[in-house]
């Protein structure tokens, strides 16, 4: 049924990659540099929340232990 009001779908899917094409074409990408410090920023910001998540965590459960007296008797 080909007629006034239809349109080729394959038309707008080839137009839409090609507008993806054209935008990406403007994006400032990051240099090597920049990423190697972004990316060992974010790992060390990890790693330190980690590990004050671990130290509380242990905190905490030794608490709970020693207040509800579940530490194991010698």
């Amino acid at each position: 049924m080909k007629g006034p009001g239809r349109t080729n779908p394959w038309g707008h899917l080839r137009g839409f990659f090609l507008e993806v094409v054209t935008e990406l074409k403007k994006v400032l990408w990051p240099s090597k540099n920049e990423v190697i410090t972004y990316s060992s920023g974010v790992v060390g910001v990890v790693v330190s929340v980690a590990f004050l998540i671990w130290i509380l965590d242990w905190t905490f459960r030794t608490l709970t232990t020693y207040v509800l007296g579940l530490y194991p008797h010698a």
